[in-house]
């Protein structure tokens, strides 16, 4: 046989073999596809359904190295303890910075949890109290096991609620990573803006480098109060000294979601122990009050829900989040520039409380 012809009978005997070998190679792919654990040691690496992706509305925070403002903040802790006020300056901010023009809501908090919580949850971000009777959430179970979030009716647009220091820091850290679908591990939840890695950790620092954050408190009390065309801090953070009032929206620039003269909501005090006297006494969607805002833009800053901050403060050994502004069952007066709430970094029943994020510019 010539050398032309062998080498044509091994090419063709060649092309035989991989033309068997292709199929059984495609075959052994998508058994594994279809059969192989995950490295997050789950059967699929996206959720059963497609989930849409978060979109966030930003203000710019700018004018740099606006100067401090020396106040005695008074605190008072989520359980209603009052702290002894402490002097301190507060809002000098010497870059510019992206704050989000509203709170984080239960729909956007629903597509985090859609995200990397369909098919397990090991750091707590979904609780039971977040589908009861203050919750905005239903969690329904797919029928291979895994786990769907939707907000309940009229619920979508309101703050997310039941919110603690490490909830808020695993929903910057996924934004940081590009909202990825996975198992909760150091490429979603677990790293990014934030080293968390499975753990709480007593001070947990932000990252060089972060592409959002939860704001600290320097960065919040500059958007709510400082007015940069005057060059002053108002009282109040609707560009105003005057105590925000107690209205439905829309209502003017001075409209607040609060209760009038620390009355309480009926279904926390029933009568007679205290008198209701009047307020929405439930969340409003986010932005509902369109001409009450921050000299920046930001709304929802003085009721609907009180907001966590990247800042801390100790208090009786444990260490506390700051807080700022206040919800739908307390006085506007609360969410003056001297008055400051703190929750403890973990905290399971704390429905009042919300977050907003913030982002380089």
């Amino acid at each position: 046989m010539r050398r032309e012809d062998r080498a044509e009978e091994g090419f063709m005997r060649e092309q035989r073999m991989a033309a068997v070998a292709v199929p059984s190679l495609l075959a052994g792919s998508l058994f594994l596809l279809l059969f192989a654990p995950d490295a997050g040691g789950g059967r699929n690496r996206q959720p059963p359904t497609p989930v849409p992706r978060v979109s966030i509305e930003f203000v710019v925070v700018d004018h740099p190295g606006n100067p401090d403002d020396p106040v005695d903040a008074i605190c008072c802790g989520a359980a209603g303890d009052v702290f002894a006020p402490v002097h301190t300056e507060l809002g000098g901010v010497d870059y510019v910075y992206r704050l989000s023009k509203y709170e984080i809501t239960w729909d956007q908090y629903a597509i985090f949890l859609n995200r990397v919580a369909w098919h397990s949850d090991p750091n707590g971000l979904f609780i039971s109290y977040m589908e009861g009777e203050r919750g905005g959430l239903i969690r329904s179970q797919n029928p291979n096991g895994t786990y769907k979030y939707t907000p309940k009716a009229g619920m979508a647009d309101k703050p997310c609620g039941y919110m603690d220091f490490f909830r808020a820091l695993r929903f910057v850290n996924w934004l940081h990573n590009g909202q990825p679908s996975g198992q909760q591990g150091p490429t979603t939840t677990e790293d990014g803006a934030y080293t968390l890695l499975g753990t709480n950790p007593d001070q947990p620092v932000r990252n060089p480098g972060v592409r959002f954050w939860l704001a600290n408190e320097d960065e919040w009390y500059k958007a709510a109060f400082y007015d940069p065309d005057l060059g002053v801090y108002h009282d109040y953070p609707l560009g105003s000294d005057v105590k925000p009032t107690t209205d439905p929206p829309p209502g003017d620039q001075d409209a607040s979601n609060t209760v009038f003269e620390h009355m309480s909501c009926p279904q926390f005090d029933p009568p007679p122990e205290r008198v209701w006297i009047s307020g929405l006494c439930q969340p409003t969607d986010v932005g509902a009050y369109p001409n009450a805002m921050s000299p920046f833009g930001v709304f929802d800053l003085c009721g609907n829900g009180i907001e966590l901050t990247e800042s801390f403060l100790v208090h009786e050994s444990e260490i506390h989040r700051v807080a700022r502004g206040t919800y739908w069952n307390s006085d506007s007066i609360e969410c003056r520039r001297d008055y400051r709430t703190s929750s403890l970094q973990e905290c399971e029943g704390c429905f009042g409380y919300t977050f907003r994020v913030a982002a380089p510019y």
